[in-house]
């Protein structure tokens, strides 16, 4: 949604990204740190506190890990590049995404696009 569409809800981001209540791995910043406006800004001035590294003693990276693994395993066949990069299916990063968020207690919001329905 556009910055200028929805200011509140945007500044409201920038807030948690300026907080640290915002948390990245380095695929999903580097995805991110292209976006226009306001929030862009505030990522890429952000960038020490949203970047989490592997084996970075600051974090918990190791229960990440096993998060990663366990989604892996369990969704291999939903996992597109396991299945030629076919639609209706997630990636990686989306596992990535996920592992973090429960690593860190801390929701998950997409700007993914709602699939139409029949």
């Amino acid at each position: 949604m556009p910055e200028e569409i929805h200011t509140v809800i945007w500044s409201r981001v920038i807030e948690c990204v300026k907080d640290g209540m915002f948390a990245v791995t380095t695929e999903i910043y580097e995805e991110l740190e292209h976006l226009p406006g306001a929030i862009g800004t505030s990522i890429k001035e952000s960038k020490a506190v949203l970047r989490l590294e592997i084996e970075d003693d600051e974090w918990d990276w190791i229960t990440y890990l096993e998060h990663v693994e366990r989604m892996r395993e369990t969704y291999a066949e939903v996992i597109s590049e396991n299945n030629g990069n076919r639609k209706n299916t997630v990636s990686l990063n989306d596992i990535s995404i996920i592992a973090l968020a429960k690593t860190l207690g801390l929701p998950v919001i997409s700007s993914e696009k709602k699939l139409a329905t029949g």
